[in-house]
């Protein structure tokens, strides 16, 4: 399960999602540019 939100921005896309797995654990990802 989880969340995440991207902007369009003159430097790249900006993206952050959160997610928390079976174990209980949370983890957040943050990227900047596109995924290739």
């Amino acid at each position: 399960r989880g969340v995440g939100i991207r902007f369009d921005t003159p430097l790249g896309p900006i993206r952050l999602d959160y997610g928390i797995g079976e174990e209980g654990i949370g983890q957040t990802y943050f990227s900047i540019g596109h995924t290739f």
